[in-house]
């Protein structure tokens, strides 16, 4: 049995999810989520709230927490001991990430089929074995609305290039702020030149949590749309970006994902290679290797 501790917004969610799925899939066995930190102060801090969201897709976990008869009774060095509804007590082998997090092979060597898992695990490393699963589980269980579905036609009739910008918590809490950064003007000038100079007549479609930023600041000459209005749901518009046929995404899980998810095999992503402000080495297999990096 797998248990996965989730936390943050859903690029981060769809990282612990995919980690966990691949543990159960070359284990055979079951995968758990746990969603307790979704009920911590944490979690509910007005400005930064987070909220569990996997539920939007067709994901093939359980959700546990203390609301569902779920318990980490001990802990003894690397052991959980775990009790939930479903079964009696068991011992959890613990693997928690640590600060430096490129990726560690060792999660798939335990003896210990019962694992939890506490961590973020940003790089595809963890699961790109299972990639056409974690493709199809990431989709949505409910079918965009009329005006969406108009939009995804027009993105795949054109040689689409999504743009994505994080500002939200990056630009608005100092301390978000010193951590991440925000990516430059200057960063999405050069991304732009490189595509207007790569592929023949490029649209460019814009996906931002703060699109009137965009408007009135993104002006790169360019034939562009901004597509995110701040009432589509999250999980929406990472799929609308991801029928993109090539993407220039921010330092941000969500638009990882969004392009990631991309299923046109001869497409380009750029990616920041600065990730974060601070810790950058942390950060070394979070793009992968076939990605450009600016």
């Amino acid at each position: 049995m797998i248990i996965v501790k989730l936390m943050g917004g859903l690029g981060n969610q769809m990282f612990q999810y995919a980690v966990g799925r691949a543990l159960s899939a070359r284990y055979g066995t079951k995968l758990f989520l746990d969603t307790n930190w979704f009920l911590s102060d944490t979690a509910t801090k007005p400005g930064a709230e987070r909220i569990f969201m996997l539920d939007k897709f067709n994901i093939q976990a359980r959700i546990v927490n203390k609301k569902r008869g779920y318990k980490i009774y001990k802990q003894e060095n690397d052991n959980l001991f775990i009790k939930l509804d479903l079964i009696k007590m068991k011992t959890f082998s613990l693997i928690a990430e640590k600060k430096v997090m490129p990726f560690k092979d060792k999660i798939f060597m335990k003896e210990n089929k019962n694992i939890y898992l506490d961590g973020y695990w940003q790089t595809e490393k963890y699961f790109k074995v299972i990639s056409n699963e974690i493709r199809k589980e990431f989709s949505l269980r409910k079918p965009f609305k009329v005006q969406d579905e108009n939009i995804v036609h027009e993105i795949r009739d054109t040689n689409s290039v999504s743009i994505h910008v994080r500002r939200g918590d990056y630009a608005n809490y100092e301390h978000t702020k010193k951590v991440h950064g925000v990516i430059t003007i200057q960063y999405y000038k050069k991304c732009v030149k490189y595509f207007l100079d790569t592929i023949k007549n490029p649209s460019f479609y814009i996906f931002s949590d703060d699109p009137e930023w965009c408007m009135e600041n993104l002006n790169l000459k360019i034939y562009k749309k901004i597509i995110s209005n701040n009432k589509r749901p999250p999980q929406d518009e990472m799929i609308l970006m991801s029928n993109c046929k090539h993407h220039i995404i921010a330092n941000s899980t969500f638009s990882w994902w969004g392009a990631w998810l991309a299923d046109n095999q001869s497409k380009i992503i750029i990616a920041p290679k600065q990730w974060t402000a601070t810790n950058n080495e942390c950060f070394v297999d979070i793009i992968p290797e076939s990605w450009l990096k600016y």
